[in-house]
């Protein structure tokens, strides 16, 4: 039987370390046609309990988690796959794939299928295996395609950001708590590759509006990428129109480590 690390250097081997495609959709609130009011995003949607309770508990990171690995292997193809919930425990990093982290793995498919993110079945002869096909991460229902996937010289039909193959290499995805995993995918989302620094800062104004999410989430979260290594706290002091010539405060940013950034 092959172990949990061969595992997972074999799926990287065989996507190539490549990075997973996110769009910038699973992230972003969204707003109510009619009324005008803030919706939640799909990710704070994955986050959620059943009753709709804000947070991020150890049951929404597992959710989270296991999509995430779902958009990393099934991004090509046919975005659909026949398998054993212990082959995406193992990936998804989660402790005691045979037993408790298989277990975890069929629940979140579950609360997944329901929130309009996967197609899911068991088989009635294979008790141990579920067919999964990816959906839209937006939560719209649609069927998937890959946010990358264009013709030649057209556009990119939708925003998407990337989440580096490290993350699942390193084991990091099955450590981080609901608000920590969180938090790195946003971070992920408003990072500019552009900028060499890979430095974040997220306003707590507006946090909420924008991602649906508590200002707990956010404290929380990064306390946590700190903790782990993926990301630097520092101090930036500003002046009151956001230059860096007039010291009026400071803010916390947060500055990625190279590894664990597109």
């Amino acid at each position: 039987m092959t172990s949990p690390p061969d595992l997972v250097a074999q799926m990287a081997e065989r996507l190539h370390h490549s990075s997973a495609p996110i769009r910038t959709s699973f992230t972003d609130a969204g707003r109510d046609d009619a009324s005008g009011n803030a919706t939640p995003s799909a990710l704070a949607k994955v986050l959620r309990g059943t009753s709709g309770r804000r947070g991020a508990g150890r049951g929404g990171g597992t959710r989270l988690a296991v999509l995430l690995t779902l958009l990393w292997v099934l991004r090509g193809g046919d975005h659909s796959a026949d398998r054993p919930a212990r082959f995406w425990a193992t990936l998804a990093g989660l402790d005691d794939p045979e037993g408790n982290g298989g277990r975890a793995v069929r629940d979140s498919l579950s609360a997944l299928h329901a929130r309009d993110l996967v197609d899911y079945a068991n088989f009635s002869d294979r008790p141990k295996v579920s067919y999964v096909r990816l959906l839209r991460e937006d939560g719209s229902g649609k069927p998937y395609s890959s946010p990358v996937a264009h013709a030649p010289g057209e556009p990119v039909p939708q925003q998407y950001f990337r989440i580096p193959a490290s993350m699942w290499e390193d084991g990091m995805l099955g450590r981080l708590s609901g608000p920590g995993l969180a938090i790195y995918v946003i971070s992920m989302r408003i990072l500019r590759t552009d900028n060499q620094e890979a430095r974040v800062w997220i306003s707590p104004d507006s946090f909420r509006e924008r991602f649906g999410l508590s200002e707990g989430t956010r404290k929380e979260g990064f306390r946590e990428l700190v903790r782990q290594g993926i990301a630097t706290e520092s101090q930036q002091v500003i002046d009151s129109s956001g230059g860096a010539d007039y010291r009026r405060f400071r803010r916390k940013v947060y500055t990625f480590d190279d590894r664990y950034r597109p």
